[in-house]
Parts: structure tokens; sequence; C-alpha cells
């Protein structure tokens, strides 16, 4: 928890397996089991986005965040065509 010091206790590993209890805790998976191969073959972001549309909302909104904020600690911040998925060439 943020206990508004400078620097958070704890490391990286930590953080993930917190997140890991707390998902093992969920009364329901997120991604249904009869979601999960399709998941594993997803190699593109429109095919994700079509899996996550068939999940309910709320475990649609979960899995969204959880990438947002995986995807802002990776510093992640390569250019992306919203469209396709794929990460666009800098020029």
């Amino acid at each position: 928890m943020d206990i508004g010091e400078e620097e958070i206790p704890g490391t990286p590993k930590d953080a993930a397996q917190a997140l890991l209890h707390i998902l093992y805790a969920l009364p329901s998976p997120l991604v249904p089991e009869s979601e999960r191969a399709e998941c594993q073959a997803a190699t593109e972001r429109f095919g994700a986005f079509g899996i996550i549309e068939k999940l309910p909302s709320l475990h649609a909104n979960v899995l969204i965040g959880l990438m947002s904020v995986a995807k802002l600690l990776a510093g992640d911040d390569k250019p992306v065509d919203d469209a396709t998925g794929e990460i666009k060439s800098r020029q």
C-alpha cells in the first residue's frame, strides 16, 4: 500500500505475488475456462479485444485496468497502430 513514502517498499516480484494471491482468491476466474485456449492463441491486439468483448463487463474492465497498469509499469511507450495493434516504426 502507498503510505506516502518516497519509495514503495518491496520488489516488483513482491507486487506480482500479491496480485496473484488476489486473483486466486476471486470467486470466479476473470477469464472463463472456455475462453483460455483462445486467449493463449491471440497474437495481436484485435484478437485479444475480441476475446475481452465476450467476457462479462466487470471481468473485462478488471483485465483492461490490470493490463494498463502493467504497461505503465513496464515503461512500454512504443507507438501502436490502434486499428491493427502492430507496433509502428519510428521515423
